[in-house]
């Protein structure tokens, strides 16, 4: 719509006056005949024309469903002979006819169904075809500027025959454009027509915005989104527009918004015009993960759906695992105001049983903690937008935990687990900003949350039997917490990226009863996918500052090696005074604790598959020669619901 809309406006939407006529091709799926575009909409046309099957969804002009031109005539030198009656032809091919179905491949079959063989020949009047010697796939887009190099050397090679076959080499030579190697330059007659014909180009602003494809009151709320920004008397500029449009687009109740600029002689500018098709109303979701460390989980949710003239979604997941078991709920609101809004109630019941999915090392069978922890909680939040990029949250919630434990590694299944129950409220403000490009292993992108809260609640532990005291422990507690996160991606190589990490966390969390529950209810820094499936003491404090660097390399197109480090450095490590149970603190940074991680990626289109291995240093569970050094192959997503406090 951008580089399109104000080329067609000056053209009158007429293809044959633009600066250069130009035609392009979609088929029309419904029919099965092609469709040649010769007006209209010049993104338009030029959109359906790529739509590609499987990759670019189709879309409607005219009513039809239209796909990549491609499926029916990929060299359309017949509708150019038909359309322009042109003395000579050149074409460029870079693609061939597909090899006959296989039995075994049901793509190469489908192909067969849906796509004609195409004639790469020009027979309807004198021409040349140039054969550029690539060998990219349709969506390489990485190696696009190559695929442009390739075609234009393939061009000057062929210059000579072209000449030849015109029948004019000195005239031909000395005024064609083609032998003007800076196509920009002024002296170039064709460079200062496109710049004559650009110069005429009207600014895109838009003076009114129309959505189309929904109904009167998803179209109320769709409109009351795009024309954000725009007062009444004013126009809405591009870059407001590229805002509206994207925050519509991401918007979960809304499945596609097809944007195109409709020009107004009259008043110089355009109107807004955008297609939206909302998601369904019900949406059922499966995932997990399944792993050679017995942490595998399922995932099932069902989401409803509904956009009126404010949006509403409904949610309903589960999770079922041996290490991690949970039940959420969630009801949100949208509201499409000039500050837009929106309100969301919540409830979370989860659980993880770190004894169950104990670990083996590379080199020891090691006997975990016996920590199982459970979490109940319910609450409301609600948040704006704050600015372009970021939101910020209030939050309010109230909860009640119960943790079962064993004060030591040595016990039998006779004794009897410590529970400490936790009863209380928590309000918290918070500011986020969120662009990686994905939920597990990002390689692009920058990630912000900043987050305070002030906690209370009253504590009752119920010692077992081995623990240093006898009787039922209360007392109430309360506290604030404040906490940043900030991760950032730089792209080195078209195949080498770095990342950093940084985060600091502080807390004015007193001791519970004991060492064992103050450690379980302090913040963990688990930076990686593995470490989320470890209960680790060490990378465990109420205050800490901690860095990670990264090294990702992408040796194929949906493979890549990443190698990651971290420093967790605690204020003040939290320590177990050994007689009495009690937790303590140790001296003012007097240690420090390194985790390392080395994965190889896959990126499947069922799912992420990975293999790591991860190193911890000075993990307080092991003595020195044990340092655990873990493996983990796993295949899906390593993804819980957030905490109740963190």
């Amino acid at each position: 719509m951008e580089r399109l809309s104000p080329a067609a406006a000056v053209a009158k939407y007429n293809f044959d006056s633009l600066m250069i006529p130009f035609r392009c091709v979609a088929s029309d799926i419904y029919n099965k005949k092609v469709v040649v575009f010769d007006s209209g909409s010049l993104s338009m046309a030029v959109r359906a024309s790529m739509s590609y099957p499987f990759f670019l969804k189709p879309i409607k002009v005219d009513n039809k469903l239209l796909l990549d031109g491609g499926m029916y005539n990929n060299f359309p030198a017949d509708v150019m002979c038909e359309e322009f009656q042109p003395d000579f032809i050149i074409g460029s091919n870079v693609a061939s006819n597909a090899p006959p179905p296989n039995e075994d491949d049901l793509l190469s079959q489908v192909r067969a169904l849906l796509v004609n063989e195409t004639n790469f020949h020009i027979d309807c009047i004198n021409g040349h075809i140039v054969e550029p010697k690539v060998n990219y796939g349709t969506f390489n887009f990485e190696n696009a500027q190559a695929a442009i190099d390739s075609g234009y050397i393939a061009a000057l090679r062929d210059m000579p025959e072209i000449i030849q076959k015109l029948g004019h080499p000195a005239q031909l030579k000395s005024d064609s454009s083609l032998y003007q190697k800076h196509t920009h330059d002024t002296i170039n007659p064709m460079s200062l027509k496109r710049k004559a014909f650009r110069s005429t180009l009207p600014e895109l602003s838009f003076e009114d915005v129309e959505v189309f494809g929904v109904n009167e009151k998803q179209r109320h709320y769709s409109r009351r989104t795009l024309i954000k920004h725009k007062k009444s008397d004013s126009v809405l500029s591009l870059e407001q527009a590229r805002v509206n449009y994207f925050r519509m687009a991401m918007n979960t109740k809304v499945s596609s918004v097809y944007p195109n600029a409709i020009y107004n002689p009259e008043t110089g500018k355009y109107t807004f015009s955008n297609i939206v098709k909302t998601q369904r109303d019900l949406l059922l979701k499966f995932g997990g993960n399944f792993a050679s460390r017995p942490v595998s989980h399922g995932f099932v949710g069902l989401q409803y759906n509904r956009l009126s003239k404010f949006g509403l979604e409904a949610e309903g997941t589960a999770y079922f695992g041996r290490l991690y078991a949970a039940g959420h709920g969630r009801l949100k609101l949208d509201f499409p105001w000039k500050t837009p809004l929106f309100i969301e109630a919540y409830i979370t019941a989860h659980r993880w049983d770190y004894f169950e999915s104990r670990y083996s090392s590379l080199f020891t069978d090691d006997k975990p903690a016996y920590v199982v922890i459970n979490e109940r909680f319910a609450g409301a939040r609600f948040g704006t937008p704050f600015g372009n990029r970021g939101r910020i949250i209030f939050d309010g919630k109230w909860y009640q935990f119960d943790d079962s434990y064993f004060q030591t590694q040595t016990f039998t299944p006779s004794d009897t687990a410590d529970v400490s129950m936790y009863d209380g409220f928590s309000v918290g403000i918070i500011y986020e900003q969120n662009n990686l490009n994905d939920k597990q292993y990002p390689t692009r992108g920058k990630m912000l949350r900043m987050s305070g809260r002030y906690n209370n609640q009253i504590e009752s532990t119920e010692p077992g039997s081995t623990s240093t005291i006898d009787d039922l422990f209360t007392h109430r507690q309360d506290w604030l917490q404040a906490k940043i996160t900030f991760e950032n991606y730089f792209r080195i190589g078209s195949r080498i990226s770095t990342g950093l990490l940084l985060e600091g966390f502080y807390s004015s969390q007193p001791f519970f009863s004991n060492y064992t529950n103050s450690i379980i209810r302090a913040n963990a820094f688990q930076p990686t996918p593995d470490s989320k499936t470890l209960f680790l003491e060490s990378f465990r404090a109420n205050q800490y500052g901690a860095l990670g660097l990264k090294f990702i390399y992408k040796f194929l197109k949906n493979w890549h090696f990443r190698a990651e480090g971290y420093v967790f450095q605690p204020y003040r490590t939290i320590d177990n005074l050994i007689i009495s149970r009690d937790a303590t603190y140790g001296e003012v940074l007097d240690t420090r604790h390194t985790l390392f991680n080395g994965t190889v990626v896959f990126n499947s289109p069922i799912g992420p598959f990975s293999a790591s291995v991860n190193y911890y240093y000075n993990n307080p569970q092991v003595t020195f020669e044990d340092t655990p050094v873990t493996f983990l192959f796993n295949y899906g997503f390593i993804i819980f619901n957030k905490k109740a406090l963190y």
